[in-house]
């Protein structure tokens, strides 16, 4: 699959970006998470599709429940006490073997940060509507 970080970064580690500005923050604050996220998305990228992460007890990748919107979410790792890093995601709707990621968080609780949610559905309205064509 091919991974780009929204607006058209297709490197996890420049920083730029609205998708990866808290990923930054993540990277100094949690390297141990940032870690595995960078593992996960070298292994996505590698993949045909998400469903080895979807066969999980507790699934790395699922339709976002709080958004009304075809948003999807990367949780890595799906459960762990000292928080999660949350990528919010949608599929390019040209290119079907393309996710672009949205935003990102660091979450601790359960549900989202509207936020975040809301930027991301923002995002696929602008890429879905023909209003920007992500690379």
């Amino acid at each position: 699959m091919r991974v780009v970080y929204y607006p058209d970064q297709e490197n996890i580690e420049s920083g730029k970006g609205p998708s990866l500005h808290d990923l930054d923050k993540i990277k100094k604050k949690r390297p141990d998470l940032w870690a595995l996220v960078y593992e996960t998305m070298k292994k996505v990228k590698k993949a045909d599709n998400l469903d080895f992460l979807k066969n999980k007890k507790e699934p790395w990748v699922a339709p976002l429940k709080y958004s009304k919107k075809p948003v999807h979410e990367f949780r890595i790792p799906p459960i762990k006490s000292g928080g999660v890093v949350r990528l919010y995601f949608i599929y390019d709707p040209i290119d079907t073997d393309k996710i672009i990621i949205c935003s990102s968080e660091l979450k601790k609780k359960t549900k989202g940060n509207p936020t975040k949610i809301k930027a991301a559905e923002e995002i696929y309205e602008e890429v879905y509507h023909g209003k920007k064509r992500v690379r």
